[in-house]
């Protein structure tokens, strides 16, 4: 069952990205050449509780992040963005013992555009090591997959405020015998800067 709502939810974050870059494209919106402030710097800080697990991690993240727009789809009044994100992750377990994971996420994100509250949606997986034994997981390397929800609130001068909730999956891809899996769900708070 744990498998097929992670595939399920992986198809669904993409299908959605593919259908909103699509649905610019057909609608005729042109791509915004000229982007002012296309880098930004995050700063996130989050907390993690896992679900469908016999061990039933809790962790607390860091989360600093660089991201670049790809394009933009219309203006800055509306429009929509497609931007790289490279995350790195600090975690650090509470239950069912205190440990810590690292790793770094490539991720991709849509940003709805516009000046009052900017809705986005993101997705990614890359490595991740935990120093963690639990019954889940087989070994200390892994990958950390995430599909994100969130709000960015700009408050001037290329500031912003974010909320946003995560679904994460932790597996080792079968690499061990053990690949149950952690899922959890993570809600993120931080702020950002575009330059």
């Amino acid at each position: 069952m744990t498998r097929s709502i992670r595939c399920y939810s992986l198809c669904l974050v993409f299908t959605t990205v593919t259908l909103l870059f699509f649905a610019g494209v057909a609608a005729g919106v042109q791509p915004c050449r000229t982007v002012p402030q296309r880098s930004r710097v995050d700063l996130k800080a989050a907390y993690a509780f896992s679900f469908n697990t016999v061990s039933k991690p809790e962790f607390f993240s860091v989360l600093p992040s660089y991201s670049y727009i790809l394009n933009r789809f219309g203006s800055e009044d509306l429009g929509l963005d497609v931007e790289v994100v490279l995350e790195g992750l600090f975690d650090y377990y509470t239950e069912p013992e205190t440990g810590y994971g690292y790793g770094a996420i490539p991720m991709l994100r849509l940003n709805l555009i516009n000046r009052v509250l900017v809705p986005y949606i993101s997705a990614g997986s890359g490595p991740y090591y935990l120093d963690l034994t639990v019954h889940e997981l087989g070994q200390k390397f892994n990958f950390k997959s995430q599909a994100e929800f969130g709000l960015r609130a700009p408050f001037g001068n290329g500031w912003s405020a974010e909320a946003a909730y995560r679904a994460q999956h932790v597996s080792n891809l079968g690499m061990s015998d053990r690949n149950d899996g952690i899922n959890s769900h993570q809600v993120v708070f931080g702020f950002a800067y575009r330059f």
